[in-house]
């Protein structure tokens, strides 16, 4: 394993961690809050604890949806991968009827894949 992926496994874990962290102080606290209501406590003790409820709430959305877009945007560079692949096999193919049309395609290929590397 290289460093770069130990690092993203040490990355990936540290914010799993923070979220079931978050997810849990969210569950505690909204307990506490629904106990609190049914005891006879000052409104200002209700509304601190609702709003770490609502804190950590927010937080553990904003972890799961940052670990959802990091899942797709891994799948969407799969099948890019897999495009070019299936671009290249299709261009090159030697079951193509025109020579030409092959030689336009190879070039608009090779056109493609140079913008893609610049950028």
């Amino acid at each position: 394993m290289s460093a770069n992926h130990r690092q993203k496994k040490k990355k990936n874990m540290l914010i799993r961690i923070i979220y079931l962290t978050s997810v849990a102080t969210a569950i505690v606290a909204s307990s506490v809050v629904a106990v609190l209501s049914s005891v006879t406590v000052p409104p200002l003790a209700v509304t601190c604890v609702s709003s770490i409820a609502t804190l950590s709430s927010a937080l553990s959305i904003k972890l799961n949806l940052k670990d959802r877009k990091n899942k797709l945007e891994k799948s969407i560079r799969k099948l890019h991968k897999i495009k070019d692949k299936l671009d290249f096999v299709i261009i090159y193919s030697p079951f193509t009827n025109e020579q030409t049309d092959r030689q336009t395609d190879r070039q608009t290929y090779k056109h493609m894949h140079e913008t893609d590397k610049r950028q």
